[in-house]
């Protein structure tokens, strides 16, 4: 018996059998009847060569080509049956021409297949027929063949001969080794059985056309009680039928009517037969989801749009109520995608999109659960689009009216007015208008429509927060020196951050000052922030105001220094912009030490300044300025996505330098001399030049900037209410006039401006953070829900709102789904939102309901809400997190109800 280690194919198990025979044996027969060995002229093992001589019933070839090989040469005579419509004639070789040859050969191998399998299993009997038909697959994988065998053989049990069925098997799995051969055996007594593991093999493997076919007659000659409907599943077409099994998933929970025969015009065979075992075909779809995600993979891979469309117009679905309802119901990224569309293509005006939206947002279908179609990427990006628009909406809920002006409905104070911008996402207003517009781009037939009202929503944001940076300049006009003074200025970020809570610093334990130049909050939270907490631990953090203006020789400055411009003064009293020199006198430093104990580098997205920063040399006081956003915004003509996403990129290198240089036990504080605004063409304020400007008319630098003036008197066209203006007495050219809000300076005769700058009193330019992070070991994927009562107390009928959140605790990025249902049988949707949420953010969620009070025997009532959450650990472990809270319904006192029970017992009297 052949050892198995090495054996593959026929030909393996032929070199084996050759490698086996003595060196001095010369004349080998070989006996290969169908020609599966497909031999050359010499076979050419490690310690000899076998000349090769093929016998094929032509004895006068053979004898001549046989003549002339020398009687020392080691040679085999390959025998196969005659070629072409000879070699049906007989089933056995004709030897009678080679009895002199037979007489010299040392040895003779039989390499017919039914020949090596009673070599290779000799207790085993082989159904000659079978082997036969199956010759070629044997053939090719014959190690594979005969190691399922002893599965087949237990699968069957002792006593029962193989059969063609077993050999179908066998070939079966040797094309699908994944694939266990007793899976492949289809030996169930019940049909229900066999139909489903027919489906389960048909939708999970991927099947050529020999295969199929083999695997299609398995099914159909199984074992087991004939069932002639069961037959039609097996030979229907694949392709046909999955998606029959789609559509009828697709329409079933509609409570479609004769699901076969209004899909019939869909189908490339009628599917009507096919009803009566279809819920044991579906039972998968419930039961395995690796199944259901393969079905609808292949379904939708051979589904266009205007099959989508036919299918989903057999849905019924024509309000938007009901395609809602469909939608709340989707369970595939098509279906998702098309009812989603048939919504957008019905919006005709900016009110009916943000309620299309807002809807949209309770009743999101999880698409992080499905599997990924060739219309996953077109339902993220209709999905996309309408998060971002629910977002928008919900944030602009309150329009601002002319009172906005004078701070009504506004926190108190810059801290609240800072805190509150931060804290509903204002900041990321004009960055999700950018998000939704690149999501729009990618929704063909929607963009010409939508982008119209896109707009207007993105412009009454602009105007939303136009307003506010009024109200932040008001706050300031009304008292300047309380703005100098103010704790949440940004000169106190390495104060607090540093020098009050004592942190101690130290060659062991370092402090990393990292200053992004130029990063706005946006890009802080939804792009670097994440980023940085898959290496750190986020310790403390706070939101605060740049120093006006928002440019970076005073912001900056202002920041390292910890002061305000009238305090930046050298070791020798004398007014510097310095910035090393003055954060080391923010952090007590002598002239002496400030060499050796504290670092100072700007530029550090510099090749050049990389190469000069040495890691192994450790210094208590480490501050490195990054360029994120400064050096490319007036180089950057695409929208926010695109700035963005130059962040993003910039932040592989910048993280590498980081991992380079912070060890385990040092302290990185990380924060931003200002943030930036696009410039709008209608915004633009255009300031003549002025004789009077001194220093410009004697050659000096022009005083305008896009978003200040420096060194001038205001210029008189200007409102107050379009600029601040203000003076550093210790500065050169300390007076200053900002631009407020969207407004900007425009020289005589500018005609293409930069699309973003800095400069001005906006809150997009001015609120930086204040961060204080460690470094981390393992990896951490953990969410969790705040804020979720355990007790509710609603009144009846009146709709009630449930307030919560999820928030990401550890240093990955989490991808989750969310689920919130509520009992009792009424008209309250649940609640399904899915999506990514990266370290240290956090998502509020919002639920109303309208409670219902059970005041008669047999009534439900509404009496408990639950919230669930599924994600994947670092490890790849699926979790869930479950919150349920108890809800008590006051009755309304103004409502008079009638009980009609015992009216069914009236026909009794």
């Amino acid at each position: 018996m052949s050892s198995m280690g090495d054996l593959t194919t026929l030909y393996d198990y032929f070199e084996q059998q050759l490698a086996r025979l003595p060196l001095q044996a010369r004349l080998t027969l070989v006996l290969d009847p169908p020609d599966l060995l497909r031999l050359g002229e010499a076979v050419e093992l490690e310690d000899r060569s076998w000349t090769v001589f093929r016998y094929d019933g032509n004895d006068l070839a053979f004898r001549k080509a046989y003549a002339g090989h020398g009687p020392d040469t080691a040679h085999l005579v390959w025998v196969t049956r005659p070629p072409g419509r000879f070699s049906g004639l007989s089933p056995n070789l004709d030897l009678s021409f080679l009895v002199d040859v037979i007489r010299r050969a040392d040895a003779i191998l039989d390499l017919s297949l039914l020949g090596v399998l009673k070599a290779l299993k000799p207790r085993e009997t082989w159904p000659p027929e079978a082997v036969a038909r199956f010759e070629p697959f044997l053939a090719a994988h014959l190690g594979a063949v005969v190691a399922a065998h002893a599965d087949l053989r237990r699968n069957l049990g002792h006593g029962v001969p193989l059969d063609t069925h077993c050999l179908r098997a066998l070939v079966l799995h040797a094309l699908h080794p994944a694939i266990p051969v007793g899976d492949l055996a289809f030996r169930d007594p019940d049909p229900r059985h066999v139909l489903t593991r027919y489906l389960r093999l048909l939708v999970e493997e991927e099947w050529d056309e020999e295969g199929l076919t083999l695997l299609q007659e398995q099914a159909l000659l199984a074992p087991g009680p004939p069932v002639q409907d069961l037959a039609l599943w097996f030979q229907a077409p694949p392709v046909g039928l999955v998606r029959y099994l789609y559509l009828r998933r697709l329409l079933a929970p509609r409570r479609v009517a004769n699901i076969a025969a209004i899909v019939r015009g869909m189908l490339p065979f009628d599917p009507r037969p096919l009803e009566p075992w279809v819920d044991a075909g579906l039972r998968l779809w419930d039961q395995d989801p690796a199944w259901r995600d393969s079905l609808i993979v292949r379904a939708e891979r051979a589904l266009d749009e205007a099959d989508l469309d036919e299918s989903l117009a057999l849905l019924g679905a024509d309000l938007p109520d009901d395609l809602f309802a469909a939608l709340a119901g989707a369970e595939t990224p098509a279906v998702a995608y098309g009812l989603g569309r048939r919504l957008l293509a019905r919006v005709t005006d900016a009110e009916s999109l943000g309620r299309l939206a807002l809807t949209w947002a309770s009743r999101r279908p999880p698409l992080a659960a499905w599997p990924e179609t060739p219309y996953s990427h077109r339902a993220r990006d209709l999905a996309g689009f309408l998060d971002e628009l629910a977002f928008l909406f919900a944030r602009l809920a309150w329009e601002p009216g002319p009172e906005l002006a004078e701070g009504a409905g506004l926190p108190p104070g810059l801290a609240g007015l800072v805190d509150w911008y931060v804290g509903l996402r204002l900041y990321d207003l004009e960055y999700a208008g950018a998000r939704a517009d690149e999501a729009l781009r990618r929704l063909p037939g929607l963009t010409q429509t939508l982008r119209p009202l896109l707009d207007q929503v993105r412009a009454t944001a602009r105007a939303y927060l136009d307003h506010l940076d009024r109200e932040l300049a008001r706050r300031f006009r009304d008292n300047w020196r309380a703005y100098l003074g103010h704790p949440r200025l940004s000169i106190n970020v390495l104060r607090d951050t540093i020098i009050k809570p004592r942190q101690p610093v130290s060659r062991e334990m370092c402090v990393w000052i990292v200053v992004f130049d130029g990063m706005r909050y946006d890009s802080w939270e939804r792009v670097v922030k994440p980023r940085l907490l898959e290496r750190y631990s986020l310790d403390w953090e706070r939101a605060y105001l740049s120093l006006l203006p928002s440019w970076t020789g005073v912001a900056r400055t202002g920041l390292l220094s910890g002061k305000p411009p009238e305090a930046w003064r050298s070791y020798r009293g004398r007014v510097t912009l310095n910035q090393e020199m003055l954060a080391a006198r923010l952090f007590g430093l002598s002239e002496a030490e400030r060499r050796r104990r504290l670092r100072f580098y700007s530029g550090m997205e510099s090749d050049r300044t990389q190469r000069q920063l040495d890691p192994r040399q450790r210094l208590p006081y480490n501050v490195l300025v990054f360029n994120v956003s400064d050096d490319n915004l007036h180089a950057l003509r695409g929208d926010l996505v695109a700035l963005n996403a130059t962040v993003n990129s910039l932040l592989d290198g910048i993280l590498e330098t980081l991992d380079r240089l912070v060890q385990p036990d040092d302290t990185l504080v990380v924060t931003s001399d200002h943030g930036f605004v696009e410039l709008e063409p209608d915004q633009s304020v255009t300031i003549h030049d002025d004789t009077r400007w001194q220093r410009f008319v004697e050659g000096g630098p022009h005083p305008v900037h896009y978003r200040f003036i420096r060194g001038v008197e205001r210029p008189e066209a200007l409102a107050d209410e379009e600029a601040l203006t203000f003076e550093y007495p210790d500065l050169r050219d300390g007076t200053f006039t900002v631009a407020v809000g969207r407004r900007w300076f425009a020289r005589a005769g500018t005609r293409h401006p930069a699309r973003y700058t800095h400069g001005g009193l906006s809150l997009a330019e001015m609120v930086v953070p204040g961060a204080v992070l460690r470094p981390i070991g393992a990896p951490l994927v953990r969410l969790t829900l705040e804020g979720f009562p355990r007790i509710l107390t609603v009144q009846e009928s009146e709709e009630a709102v449930i307030q919560f959140a999820l928030a990401s605790s550890g240093n990955r990025p989490a991808h989750f789904a969310l689920e919130v249902t509520i009992d009792a049988a009424h008209e309250n949707a649940p609640l399904r939102q899915e999506g990514d949420l990266g370290p240290g953010q956090r998502l509020p969620i919002s639920y109303r309901f309208t409670p219902i009070y059970a005041d008669a025997p047999g009534e439900v009532g509404t009496e408990r809400i639950t919230v669930q959450v599924t994600y994947t650990d670092a490890a790849g472990k699926r979790l869930r997190l479950s919150r349920s809270a108890a809800i008590t319904v006051a009755p309304r006192t103004d409502l008079v109800k009638f009980s009609l029970g015992g009216l069914d017992q009236l026909d009794d009297l």
